[in-house]
């Protein structure tokens, strides 16, 4: 999942008096805005949802319109392996002699000083980004430095994100980062040199994730209790659905300025589904646009037939909260400091090891349609075990277990020989996919709960910030793998080994009330090796969903 700015507690509730709905609207909407909440925060937080009701066909019409436009985004995050695939190519003319050199010599793939013109293996691809722009020899270090250049597009998609939807509304910034994506995508796909192209590129990539981060946002706040999770955790399957739609446009296209057209065009029916997405009722009444959202609110109630009367609706804008902690505020306080730094690895962990096994099929295990095929369908059940993961078994032992088990299969791999075993390699680094795909989304919900509620903002954007970092070195496997398979394989053993091993220390927060303030959270310290443990198998025995 995405982090995003939360939106504050609101209060909705129906009003009696007939009195109330013979106000002129402005100034019902200065009356609510001076309103402060009382009473229990959860409950307020909650009213919404008790009258538009929990899910309903109001609320799934509309996530089903995020679900679609999030897609050709994602896709994009996947198009390098096959944009950038490994090509043979041979020099054909050299500076001195001029004499032409073909594929039969020995010069395949081989680097001489005095070439000035290569050729490309073309029978299964029309064009790469590769045979474009000529990324072999001295210029192959670019290709991994236009994946790394992406990847930092994301880090600044994800902060971006934040700040416009909070500050123009989450439908607002939908469209606009739609739009970006498009223009951006068509327009990359006709870049005539490497540097404009990497340009473009960069802003495909902020668009791509943050046209994502704010559809789960949306998403989200129409969510409560264990809907939360399921909604949530389902958006997450528009990642497997936009690996499978770029592995299509690749394999029946096989020209990467085709295939980025392909993603990118299904993004010009954008405006016709996002005429049909309203704004968020929740960020409306934060910011005291009251009648806006009480339009809203009653076609929810009567498009979900729900009892509660739509003309006796009252918003009352919630109270001014007090400023969101920053990064600092964090690491002032030793435990939350701690906490958090495990957390961290956790992450920059998980997205290593995510991006570098999806992103470098071709280089670990010699093919890259077959294997990113089965894995990005096994990605389906892996984000369906996650779910009943979170629901049934906490999120200490779901994560430390697939983990874990990811980290020793690695090993295996690693003490597997090689000659003859490429069919068992493959099957073990498709489960150990499995395993760090499924985990990956568990991150969100548990760093979340960890963080106390003035510095979860802080937290969990930082934390996706660490994340990011994960994702640029990621790109650097493919080059690793080239020198020796072995040597990424070990920093995946590695990394999720000690991932597994410091998560036992943390507290689970399945059940538990969230924490306030840094000085709360301070109570609920590390644990040892046995309390660690022990916490980790409670919700096994009560096999009790939130």
């Amino acid at each position: 999942m995405v982090e995003g700015k939360e939106v504050m507690n609101l209060e909705l509730q129906v009003s009696a008096p007939k009195a109330v709905e013979e106000e002129d609207e402005k100034d019902e909407d200065e009356k609510n805005e001076n309103d402060t909440l009382q009473g229990d925060p959860e409950a307020c937080e909650d009213q919404i949802i008790s009258l538009i009701g929990e899910t309903g066909r109001w609320q799934l019409e509309r996530i089903g319109i995020v679900f679609l436009v999030s897609i050709p985004g994602l896709a994009h995050i996947f198009m390098s392996p096959f944009a950038m695939p490994k090509t043979d190519f041979w020099c054909v003319e050299t500076e001195s002699s001029g004499v032409h050199v073909h594929q039969d010599n020995l010069t395949k793939n081989e680097c001489l000083d005095s070439c000035t013109s290569f050729e490309y293996d073309l029978s299964f691809w029309e064009e790469t980004i590769i045979s474009d722009y000529n990324l072999v020899c001295e210029a192959s270090p670019l290709s991994t430095m236009a994946k790394m250049m992406f990847f930092g597009g994301f880090g600044i998609g994800t902060f971006v994100a934040g700040m416009v939807s909070d500050t123009f509304g989450r439908q607002k910034a939908i469209c606009g980062f739609t739009a970006l994506l498009l223009v951006s995508g068509v327009a990359c796909s006709f870049m005539p040199s490497y540097t404009t192209f990497v340009g473009l590129w960069i802003v495909v990539g902020i668009a791509a994730i943050a046209n994502f981060t704010v559809a789960f946002v949306w998403v989200m706040e129409l969510a409560s209790g264990k809907w939360k999770i399921l909604l949530g955790m389902g958006m997450q399957f528009t990642w497997p659905i936009s690996r499978i739609f770029i592995l299509v446009c690749a394999w029946t296209l096989r020209n990467w300025r085709r295939m980025m057209q392909a993603v990118s065009a299904p993004l010009c029916l954008a405006p016709v589904l996002l005429y049909f997405l309203p704004e968020s009722p929740r960020w409306l009444v934060a910011k005291g646009r009251i009648s806006e959202a009480k339009v809203l609110i009653a076609d929810a109630i009567k498009t979900n037939k729900r009892k509660a009367d739509p003309e006796m609706i009252s918003l009352k804008r919630p109270q001014q909260q007090r400023r969101n902690g920053t990064v600092v505020d964090i690491l002032r306080f030793p435990v939350l400091r701690q906490k958090t730094l495990i957390m961290y690895f956790n992450w920059f962990a998980s997205s290593f090891m995510m991006y570098g096994l999806s992103l470098n099929w071709q280089n670990l295990t010699g093919d890259l349609f077959l294997t990113f095929l089965i894995a990005s369908c096994l990605d389906f059940p892996a984000k369906a075990f996650s779910v009943i993961s979170l629901l049934f078994y906490g999120r200490k032992l779901p994560y430390i277990g697939l983990t874990f088990i990811a980290g020793i299969l690695f090993v295996i791999i690693l003490v597997v020989p090689k000659a003859g075993n490429d069919t068992i390699i493959l099957v073990l680094s498709l489960i150990a996919s499995f395993c760090v795909s499924s985990s990956f989304g568990m991150l969100w919900m548990w760093m979340s709960e960890l963080m106390p509620t003035t510095v979860r903002n802080a937290g969990v954007g930082s934390a996706s910030m660490i994340a990011r970092v994960g994702g640029v070195l990621a790109t650097t496997v493919g080059k690793l793998a080239d020198v020796s398979p072995s040597i990424p394989i070990s920093m995946f053993a590695f990394s999720a080994l000690l991932s597994a091993s410091l998560s036992i220390l943390l507290p689970e927060t399945q059940g538990k009330p969230l924490p306030d303030t840094p000085e709360e959270s301070e109570k609920d310290k590390l644990l040892g090796i046995k309390d660690g443990f022990r916490t980790m198998f409670s919700h096994v025995r009560t096999r009790r969903a939130e």
